[in-house]
């Protein structure tokens, strides 16, 4: 029974012992007294160019006076502001840090009442933006620009980067003013009005890098020259479908273009081919075509006053014919073949491909009559054959 006795005393001892050593662990946060924690701040980094917006919240306590807003540079160095709060007039925590390098961020925010006390730290990090960035930008680039006879019109390629928002695009006014539009990032065509003939075109593509940045990155600017404004002229049965004078009388299927002016050569074979849509068409065919053709002509004259035009022709078919052309020249008729040096301009056809549009631009120095049309030597077989033409004057 003493042995018993004993075994507890000592037991009791070591206990003791053991809950002193215990003691000794906790006893400085003891010797401290209470410790009151504050409520914390909730809040997330908002990217932004060299700068950092702070956004959050305390949905806890009201006691709040101030906060310590503490970061690492990604350079290592560390920085901090402290920010008053009012709790009366609002829970809400919005900074904006600025120049901030470029890079990765850690951020801790704490939170402190009137005492002193402090909350928990909340840490969270932050990337800011910067001229890295944006010099690795692509602008969206222009597939083509032109003039479509009452806009100019712009044609960009498309763009899956996610990032990229929209197109701003600058163009020159005929006073020599600018202009400019927003194009969105999933449109490809859009029509300016007011563009100067042959102005300065400009345009840079804006970039978001995160959906919560506050700042907008844009590429470099890229510019072109505008084309040269057109105005159409009106033209007798231009096609397609050209109106023939009678019936055919050459196979049952071609017959004379009764609004266009033509020559004997041309209406020894026929200038509209009634199978193939009524085209215009300067043709021969062995053993089908009553002969050859030297030098045919189709065309109109016009009055035209001084100033720069373009007259353009679709192909109906494909050309093979090697003295096939489109003229333009000064009087009341074309020049033949061997005569084309004295015309105001001409384009050789062969090789075009039906469908094709072909142009020439010719210069009218002083008003007067001007004849522009289709030529063409078919010694062979071959034929010229054209859906429909349109004169534009340039501005």
């Amino acid at each position: 029974m003493k042995a018993k006795h004993l075994c507890a005393v000592i037991f009791a001892a070591i206990s003791m012992a053991a809950c002193d050593k215990m003691l000794d662990n906790v006893k400085p946060y003891l010797d401290e007294g209470e410790t009151i924690y504050v409520g914390k701040a909730y809040y997330t980094v908002l990217p932004g160019k060299n700068r950092a917006e702070i956004s959050g919240n305390m949905p806890y306590g009201i006691t709040q006076t101030n906060c310590l807003i503490e970061w690492i540079k990604p350079s290592g160095e560390a920085d901090s502001l402290r920010l008053p709060l009012d709790r009366a007039a609002s829970d809400t925590i919005s900074v904006v840090l600025t120049e901030m390098e470029e890079g990765p961020y850690d951020f801790t925010i704490t939170t402190f009442d009137a005492k002193g006390n402090k909350s928990i730290p909340v840490e969270a990090h932050g990337y800011v933006y910067g001229e890295i960035y944006e010099s690795a930008l692509i602008n969206r680039k222009i597939n083509r620009i032109s003039f479509d006879g009452a806009n100019v019109k712009v044609q960009l390629v498309p763009t899956s980067d996610p990032q990229a928002v929209e197109s701003e695009l600058s163009y020159e006014m005929p006073d020599g003013s600018f202009t400019s539009i927003a194009i969105p990032i999933d449109l490809s065509e859009i029509d300016i009005t007011g563009c100067k003939s042959q102005g300065i075109v400009s345009w840079r593509t804006s970039y978001l890098p995160d959906s919560t940045a506050i700042d907008l990155f844009y590429s470099k600017y890229d510019t072109l020259t505008a084309p040269k404004i057109v105005s159409k002229i009106n033209l007798t049965d231009p096609g397609p479908g050209f109106e023939m004078d009678g019936d055919p009388y050459v196979n049952g299927r071609f017959g004379k273009a009764k609004y266009w002016t033509t020559n004997a050569a041309a209406d020894g074979n026929g200038t509209v081919d009634g199978n193939s849509d009524n085209c215009l068409d300067l043709w021969a065919w062995s053993g089908y075509s009553p002969g050859p053709l030297v030098n045919g002509k189709i065309y109109q004259t016009l009055i035209l006053e001084q100033g720069e035009y373009r007259f353009d022709v679709e192909m109906q078919k494909d050309n093979s014919i090697d003295q096939a052309y489109l003229v333009a020249a000064s009087g009341n008729t074309l020049p033949n073949v061997e005569n084309l040096s004295a015309a105001l301009a001409s384009l050789k056809t062969t090789g075009a491909n039906g469908g094709e549009i072909l142009s020439i631009t010719f210069t009218v120095d002083s008003a007067g009559e001007i004849s522009f049309g289709m030529l063409a030597t078919v010694p062979g077989s071959g034929e010229f054959a054209v859906r429909k033409v349109e004169l534009w004057k340039i501005d």
